[in-house]
């Protein structure tokens, strides 16, 4: 029991730790996909500072199991997949997925915070960006709508929203689209035309990784059960991953906060191989039994991703097992090995790639408010009436009279302009 709570954590904790200690290292991974969110404070383990509270991330979820996922969120945020390999209308797999992954709420103004990964369906797979991201805004259920051919929940909330820009962006070398949106809650629109409408600002991207699910193919009947070839086998079916960052926010307050949407992007990290096995060098570190420059360790990736030691040198076996265990590499449905050699006769650094933002992105110039005229001198008793001032211009979606800041995009925010 105590090694099932041990694997059963929030998101990564090395080893089993007593009931209150936070979690460890320089970066939250995601139990299920290589990606790391770094913290903002790794002393105290604070990913955006006093301003926002970590209000849910996901535990790690049995992933092939009808038992229910363990959460740290309130109940009903997940999506639920059922998988249907032969397309006969039955199902193969399911599973119980968190849907945000990661939420920040802030306590000062109505800013919101999400990180979610979602399975796309092979109808959605091969889509682009820009046609997923029209189903989100033509469609009343939002980013729901992406579960298409998987989540049979039924959705209670009806949005109307409109697109206000979209333009490309970049996490690494993992090319995305982003676009500030506004939704309102239809009902509320129907009952009132005046319903206050929110802001969002969705990156939407192609994940470098994907989600494998199986079933067990039973041998024949009558086949000759001690025979290896006639043992049950899995048989996998791999599907795309949507990676998504929102931020969120009451219009008047979206600008003055949106270099935190930046931050947080700034924050994430997408991880293959060898960068996994670098990061893992910062966490196997206190493992080291002599301290030696040429430490070195051979990790075993399953099939699903799930990493144990094939052998090391110079770490003590027990504590390197324990160290690793619960982290997850891309799954590949194939069995493999990743090998990386440690010097661990100085401090281990945290890998320069985890402490630099990797996200780019060119938002739209603001508008140059046109400068008020100035008040005309009274006209003679005898002229002619002067005409009327022509109309002042429409405000844009929400009650801007101009399109969104770019000013957010400066440097210090933590972002760059696309080349």
């Amino acid at each position: 029991m105590k090694y099932l709570a041990c694997i059963l954590f929030a998101w990564l904790m090395v080893g089993c730790l007593p009931a209150g200690s936070t979690m460890t290292g320089p970066a939250l991974v995601h139990p299920n996909f290589p990606y790391a969110v770094t913290y903002d404070d790794e002393r105290d383990k604070s990913l955006m500072g006093p301003e926002w509270d970590l209000e849910t991330h996901r535990k790690r979820a049995q992933t092939q199991a009808d038992a229910p996922v363990e959460l740290e969120r309130k109940k009903g945020n997940e999506v639920g997949y059922r998988f249907d390999f032969d397309d006969d209308d039955g199902t193969d797999a399911k599973v119980k997925l968190p849907m945000p992954d990661l939420v920040l709420v802030n306590r000062k103004t109505s800013a919101r915070l999400e990180v979610a990964t979602l399975l796309l369906d092979k109808k959605l797979a091969d889509k682009e960006l820009r046609v997923l991201l029209n189903q989100v805004i033509e469609n009343g259920s939002g980013t729901r709508s992406l579960t298409l051919g998987f989540d049979k929940t039924e959705v209670t909330k009806r949005l109307a929203a409109r697109l206000l820009d979209s333009e490309e962006a970049a996490l690494g070398d993992q090319k995305g689209l982003v676009a500030t949106i506004e939704r309102v809650d239809l009902d509320q629109l129907q009952a009132n035309p005046k319903a206050v409408w929110r802001r969002s600002r969705l990156l939407l991207m192609h994940a470098p990784f994907e989600y494998y699910a199986f079933r067990m193919v039973q041998p024949p009947s009558g086949s000759d059960p001690t025979n290896a070839a006639n043992q049950p086998q899995k048989e996998y079916h791999s599907y795309k991953v949507l990676l998504m960052v929102e931020y969120s926010n009451a219009v008047e307050d979206f600008e003055p906060q949106y270099p935190e949407f930046l931050r947080l992007l700034g924050k994430i990290h997408l991880m293959n191989d060898d960068q996994f096995a670098s990061y893992l060098g910062t966490q196997i570190a206190r493992c080291s039994s002599d301290h030696s420059s040429s430490s070195s360790v051979d990790f075993a990736i399953s099939d699903l991703g799930a990493v144990s030691i094939d052998k090391s040198k110079g770490f003590d076996s027990t504590c390197l097992s324990s160290a690793v265990s619960g982290y997850t590499f891309a799954a590949t449905g194939q069995d493999h090995k990743v090998s990386a050699t440690f010097d661990m006769s100085k401090p281990v650094a945290t890998p320069e790639w985890l402490t630099k933002s990797g996200y780019r992105e060119q938002r739209p110039a603001a508008a140059t408010e046109p400068a008020a005229p100035a008040a005309p001198e009274a006209p003679p008793s005898d002229a002619a009436p002067a005409p009327e001032a022509p109309a002042a211009a429409a405000p844009q979606p929400g009650g801007d009279s101009s399109p969104p800041s770019s000013s957010a995009n400066s440097p210090e925010s933590g972002s760059s302009s696309k080349p």
